[in-house]
């Protein structure tokens, strides 16, 4: 083997080296892109912690917990600066 046939055999396992991160790149980016899948959604839902809701209506009657539910969230209010007036 001369060097000529060994510089070609390194460039050749470069190449395929380089094409298969180039394919993994692209498995990664089109996974990220595509909504998930129905037994990905299940896996979130059940990943949901539940306890810090079950703390914190701890002690509350049934009525507050109602009271809770059905009362409408007023929209936030944004911080605005006023304009100055010039007298």
């Amino acid at each position: 083997m001369d060097w000529l046939e060994i510089v070609q055999t390194v460039g050749i396992c470069l190449n395929c080296v380089a094409s298969v991160l180039i394919v993994l790149m692209l498995f990664n980016l089109g996974s990220f892109i595509l909504p998930p899948i129905q037994a990905e959604l299940d896996e979130m839902e059940d990943d949901f912690d539940e306890g810090d809701v079950i703390v914190y209506l701890r002690g509350k009657s049934r009525e507050e917990i109602e009271e809770m539910l059905v009362t409408p969230v007023p929209p936030s209010k944004k911080k605005r600066r006023s304009k100055r007036r010039d007298k």
